[in-house]
């Protein structure tokens, strides 16, 4: 556990997933949608461990220790986020405050329940990037544009140059604009990853690994990034063609 201080001198405090912390294990749901279609999908999952609701006011983590740590997965749909934070993860705890003005707070205190794996969770998880994989796959053939081996490679050309150089905006900013250059970098960055064209986990780790290499205090860079994806989701997208770059 790990804990901070925000501008307004409120306390954050941050829980380290994997096994450094006992092998504990998140399910991080966000979205009203997501935490229904995780009940429904987990009934049993309801009052069985610790449960917070997340500063956003729409989501929930649910804490798990389990003998087998998953493979972090993120996946993004329609209806929500599906995400298992485990190694090199962590989250926020409660009363830690939220970007928007919320707090973090519990909603089930009960122990944290000890499963064998969540490897059941984890699969569900994948089945549905794998229907989101499929339906954006649809959208593609339906529109009978075919995508030629130039505007694949023009496209993650533009994407490299684009995550390049806004990880170079934290890392060579001056102490005194730094958190600020670490939040444009992360609004931009989640533009993309809102439009589907970079993946939310790879850019908050490679974020926060700049923001590490910046010195930038671990809580204060979360604090950061959690806030400009939180701008930047909402407004979403996507590689131009190559004529209009």
């Amino acid at each position: 556990m790990v804990s901070s201080r925000n501008e307004q001198n409120h306390q954050s405090i941050g829980v380290v997933c994997g096994a450094v912390s006992g092998k504990v294990v998140v399910i991080d749901l966000d979205g009203f949608d997501a935490v229904r279609e995780f009940y429904v999908r987990f009934p049993k999952a309801s009052g069985l461990t610790l449960t917070v609701a997340t500063g956003s006011g729409h989501g929930a983590h649910l804490y798990f220790r389990v003998d087998k740590i998953p493979v972090n997965i993120n996946v993004r749909t329609a209806f929500g986020g599906f995400e298992i934070r485990g190694n090199g993860q962590y989250v926020i705890a409660p009363p830690s405050p939220h970007p928007s003005g919320n707090r973090y707070k519990t909603i089930a205190l009960r122990p944290i329940a000890h499963v064998p794996h969540l490897e059941h969770v984890r699969s569900w998880f994948e089945s549905m990037r794998e229907s989101v994989t499929e339906e954006r796959s649809r959208e593609i053939a339906s529109a009978a544009k075919p995508v030629d081996v130039f505007t694949s490679i023009w496209k993650q050309k533009y994407l490299e140059t684009v995550v390049s150089q806004e990880i170079a905006r934290v890392e060579t900013a001056k102490e005194h604009s730094r958190n600020n250059s670490l939040f444009y970098a992360t609004l931009r960055l989640a533009n993309y990853c809102a439009g589907g064209e970079l993946n939310r986990s790879d850019m908050e780790a490679r974020l926060a690994a700049a923001a590490s290499r910046a010195n930038i205090p671990p809580m204060e860079a979360q604090r950061t990034i959690a806030s400009g994806f939180n701008i930047g989701w909402k407004k979403p997208k996507r590689v131009p063609p190559p004529s209009e770059a």
